[in-house]
């Protein structure tokens, strides 16, 4: 049985395609695309799938946030 990633907007995330730490502002879960920001930069791929972000444990997106 596949069950379906689900991404919360607002959620922090690690982008792999971007290389970059990024916050989910919006989830379309049918289409599972995210749209993404980074904090201070413009990013190249703004709109990435589900399978591109990866979970950040809170010590390190807060360490990452405070450089």
């Amino acid at each position: 049985m596949h069950t379906k990633k689900k991404v919360h907007n607002g959620t922090i995330y690690y982008s792999v395609s971007n290389n970059k730490i990024v916050r989910v502002i919006r989830a379309n879960q049918d289409e599972e695309i995210a749209y993404i920001k980074h904090h201070d930069i413009e990013l190249q791929n703004s709109e990435v799938f589900f399978s591109d972000l990866k979970p950040v444990e809170k010590d390190v997106a807060i360490a990452y946030f405070k450089r």
